[in-house]
This record gives structure tokens, sequence and C-alpha cells, in this order.
């Protein structure tokens, strides 16, 4: 009984000498530890070298640093901390361009013939220069449209108001000028005269027809134009923007895609006009045939129905106008 209590006592004490005996932060560099253990009572010193034990203790020695484990578990993200403060405006750009200066600047077009820059504005209202080839024919769809009698408004109001082809041509060339567009315009319509069809009242090019942004091709030549169908639909209107209202998309123009004045089935019995009286009225009695913007078949220019025949639209609707540049 002598012998164990003789044991835990010396456990005891070999434990707090331990702990009260371990090296303090200022020994870190150390890491090795030195004792002596009594050989009488087994208690332990801690001692600073082996060499100061007596000759009635045992020197005994442990490393302080076991070997190092291995990494734990990374920790949860902490919570993102508040946005800093917004940096200083940077320098000022340079000036830009001035569009006075340069309009009418000699250059070079894609087909390598000289011409000048011209203003071209984009749908979503920035303008641009363009380089168009001096031979091209820019067309485009009217941003107004008109009742069948074909009054014009806002920039077109001085055209005159009588109605008729002279009108139709008035309105194209008073958007082309508001536009900034070069040269001269027909629209693409017909009445009820022999000559009264873009076949006969076109002058013929033998160079493509553009959109106004002068790139885009609608047609390789006049021939081309008159095909059938369109290498590209013709809806963008004189500022280039692209017009998407499937509600405003129809364009008064009693013509074939041919070029030649429609042929009228009519729908409606008593009702034999199909170019709203040349376009002179703006009757719901009358009716003219129409095309559709935004379609490159032959519908772009006379719309059909399900059974093929020719559609109509009452005179007191309002439709745009196909522009061709001559």
């Amino acid at each position: 009984m002598r012998k164990i209590v003789t044991a835990v006592t010396i456990a005891i004490c070999f434990t707090v000498l331990i702990i009260a005996g371990l090296p303090s932060s200022s020994d870190a560099a150390s890491t090795t530890i030195y004792g002596c253990v009594s050989k009488i009572t087994g208690t332990l010193r801690i001692v600073s070298a082996p060499s100061s034990c007596n000759k009635n203790e045992t020197n005994v020695s442990w490393d302080s640093v076991g070997p190092q484990g291995p990494p734990g578990q990374n920790g949860t993200n902490g919570t993102n901390g508040a946005p800093g403060a917004q940096g200083p405006p940077g320098p000022q750009g340079p000036p830009g361009v001035s569009v006075t200066e340069t309009l009418g600047t000699a250059c070079t077009a894609y087909d390598g013939l000289p011409s000048t820059l011209q203003m071209v504005a984009g749908p979503d209202g920035s303008v641009t220069l363009k380089c168009p080839s001096p031979t091209i024919k820019l067309v485009f769809a009217t941003s107004q449209y008109y009742f069948g009698n074909l009054i014009g408004y806002g920039v077109t109001e001085s055209c005159p108001t009588t109605g008729g082809l002279a009108a139709a041509d008035c309105l194209c060339n008073a958007l082309s000028s508001n536009a900034n567009l070069p040269g001269v315009y027909k629209a693409w319509i017909s009445d009820s005269s022999d000559s009264g069809a873009p076949v006969f009242r076109f002058t013929y090019s033998s160079h493509p027809y553009t959109l106004v942004d002068g790139t885009t091709v609608v047609a390789n030549d006049f021939e081309d134009l008159v095909s059938g169908s369109l290498r590209r639909p013709i809806d963008i209107d004189e500022s280039g923007h692209q017009i998407t209202d499937n509600i405003d998309a129809v364009v008064w123009t009693n013509t074939e895609p041919d070029g030649y004045s429609a042929l009228y089935q009519p729908p409606l019995t008593g009702i034999p006009a199909d170019d709203c009286n040349d376009w002179t009225s703006a009757s719901g009695t009358d009716v003219a045939v129409f095309g559709e913007v935004g379609i490159s078949s032959g519908n772009w220019s006379t719309e059909t129905n399900a059974v093929s025949l020719t559609s109509v639209l009452t005179c007191s609707s309002q439709a745009r106008l196909y522009c061709v540049q001559q």
C-alpha cells in the first residue's frame, strides 16, 4: 500500500513540476527540456542544463515541440466588408471628331470608288459617318405614314395636298432631305395610268440598291429589284431606324414586285379601285393594294392572303411609302 501511495505522489509531483517548469514564450527558441529526478523521493526538478543534477539525481530530458500535425480544415469565409470609397474621376478623353468638319471629306468606298463621307443615324439614335459608293442607290421605308390621299405632315407638310404620284415623290424627297441623304427619290407606287408604275417611272440603275447605311444590299441592280423578291427586306427608315412594329409595317404600293401596276382581285363587291382613286382618296369606301415592311418575298410589294388573292387596305387607313433613289 505504501508503494502505491508513493507512486501516485511521484506522478502528481512529476506532472506539477513539468507544468511549472515548461519554458515560457521567451524560451521558445529552446526545443529541449532538462530535468533531475531524485533517486530517493522520485521528485523532478527542471534545470537549465544536464550538468546541474547532483549525484543523488538522475538526468532526464525531452523535446518541448513535437512533430507538426496535418493542417486543419479551412474555416468558413467571413462576410464581405463594406464597399470602399469611389475613386476619383478619370482624365477627360480627347475631343471627338466634329461631324460638320468631316462631312464631305474624300474617302474610298467599299468597291474602291472615290466618294465622300456621309452622316447616317443608327437605330439607337447615334450618328456615324459612312463612305458609300457614289454608284449605289439608297432605298428606305418612310418613318411617317399617310392616309390614301398622301397628305404629308411634319417635315413633309410642304408637299401637295392634292395627292397623286407627285405628292408621293415629294414625301420621299422631303424625308430624305431632312435625313441628309443624297440624291433624288421616287416612291415605289403606281396609279391607274399606263405610265404610272415604277417600271416606267424609274431610272434603271446597273449598280446596287442598298439601305441608307450604304452597304446593306437590297438588290444588285434594277433588274434584280424587279425580280420578284429582295435580297434584304426594306425595313429601315430614312434615318436608319429599324421598323419593328407589325401594326405600322404596311406600305402603300398598288405595285407588283415586278414593278408593274397591281392587278386587283376585289374581295369586296362594288369596290373596283385599287389605288385610292389615284391616291387622292382617304375614304373608307375606297381601297388600295399594299406591301409589308420586313419581308423579302413578293409580299414586300403586294400582300396576298392565304388563297393568293391580293389584299387591300381601305384608304382611311394609314401606311408608309417605299422610297428609291434615282
